[in-house]
């Protein structure tokens, strides 16, 4: 008789990613959402949730809003300085969800 170490079955509760949302103000240009997806994307992250609206005022801001399930605040953090360093990205504020 063989004898494996207990690994949590999925959707038992143990070692569930954390959520995390992300909101992201940029200046509005179309090349903006691609390069913050894809933050995500190569981090092999699928958004759970996407909203992006253009916010008029004096110069036109484009706000995205993303939830995404991550390992840890680490890897939130992370993704957000990179998202912080994207061309035309004026600010990013996380919270954990």
């Amino acid at each position: 008789m063989s004898t494996r170490p207990h690994s949590p079955q999925p959707g038992s509760g143990h070692n569930q990613p954390a959520t995390f949302d992300f909101a992201v103000y940029a200046d509005a240009e179309p090349d903006v959402m691609p390069r913050v997806l894809d933050q995500f994307a190569k981090r092999s992250l699928i958004p759970t949730r996407w909203y992006s609206t253009l916010v008029d005022g004096f110069a036109p801001q484009l706000q995205i809003d993303v939830r995404v399930a991550c390992a840890d605040d680490q890897e939130a953090g992370h993704i957000a300085r990179c998202l912080e360093r994207l061309v035309n990205v004026q600010q990013v504020l996380t919270a954990r969800g």
